[in-house]
């Protein structure tokens, strides 16, 4: 992200909405038989009818907070304008509503533009991650699939039922007519995300197995446990597992160990202090990194868990 082109980087944060605390549902493919690739599915949000893209566009901002939120028609409703100008900068909510296409426009740029400076190359990474994960999904029942995953369902394999909280609530049959797409994302870690509204396909995204990271993690010995509770409990040892893989910052690490960042700041100011950790300020971010050698000394136990 930080090395996108300025223009590209306010477009992302004025389109926040879509994608910080959901998925949209025109993001997902509309089909699960058959490959869908990106160009593909921009494609099909581009052609869109510009006043389904309005309220596809607007729907994060008011849906999920109303039980009679309706389909399309609700764009003539003005408390639901009401509710989309209360979350959207001024200049784009009065956008999308005098000049919806115009806004599906700005969207359909900044995806092609993400892509292009910084997915594209990422991608070729990615595919083959998720290619074996559908190879490996394929054998298992979804219950036991999504057991596994560590994020914001659970699971009942007696009833086979999956239960996800949200403020959208209601219960969704699984059935020949209404089939289950397991799409895995690497965008969704390490979140959960589903849709369960006509006429997009009943879907659950989820992280792969292969990120270890979107999963549960190992769990602390109890002799290393004991042997660091001065400097370390299994949380903070959580967090030198994420710091190990890559610097991070609080606003990041927060979610992967379920904490608020308040919460989160003592166990990194233990960890700083304890010089296994040390920060480095990134523009706007400050960044903890694992500070291998105090690690080290510590044994080789401690070493091997954390990686």
């Amino acid at each position: 992200m930080r090395s996108l082109s300025p223009a590209l980087k306010r477009e992302i944060r004025a389109f926040g909405f879509l994608y910080s605390s959901i998925t949209c549902d025109f993001m997902l493919p509309e089909r699960a038989d058959a490959p869908q690739s990106f160009d593909d599915a921009l494609a099909g949000f581009a052609a869109m009818p510009a006043d389904r893209a309005q309220y596809e566009l607007a729907r994060p901002t008011f849906f999920y907070l109303e039980e009679d939120a309706g389909g399309p028609e609700s764009m003539a409703r003005q408390e639901v304008w009401t509710k989309i100008r209360r979350q959207l900068d001024p200049a784009l909510a009065q956008q999308l509503h005098d000049e919806p296409a115009a806004v599906q426009g700005r969207v359909v740029e900044m995806l092609a533009a993400y892509w292009e400076q910084s997915f594209a190359e990422e991608w070729e990474r990615l595919e083959p991650i998720l290619a074996e994960e559908v190879e490996r999904a394929h054998a298992l029942d979804p219950i036991d699939l999504l057991g596994a995953v560590r994020a914001e369902l659970e699971v009942d394999p007696a009833q086979r039922l999956l239960t996800r909280w949200s403020l959208h609530d209601h219960e969704v049959e699984v059935g020949p007519g209404n089939p289950l797409r397991l799409i895995p994302s690497v965008y969704v870690w390490p979140h959960i995300r589903v849709n369960c509204d006509a006429p997009w396909p009943l879907a659950v995204l989820y992280p792969p197995a292969t990120m270890p990271s979107g999963r549960a993690g190992t769990r602390a010995p109890d002799e290393l446990v004991r042997a660091l509770r001065a400097a370390a409990d299994p949380t903070r040892l959580r967090i030198l597992q994420l710091v190990a893989e890559q610097p991070r910052s609080t606003e990041e690490l927060a979610p992967l160990v379920g904490l608020s960042e308040s919460g989160l700041s003592k166990h990194l100011r233990s960890l700083t202090e304890a010089g296994l950790l040390s920060t480095k300020r990134d523009g706007y971010y400050v960044l903890y990194r694992l500070e291998r050698e105090r690690l080290e000394a510590l044994g080789p136990e401690l070493k091997g868990y954390v990686g």
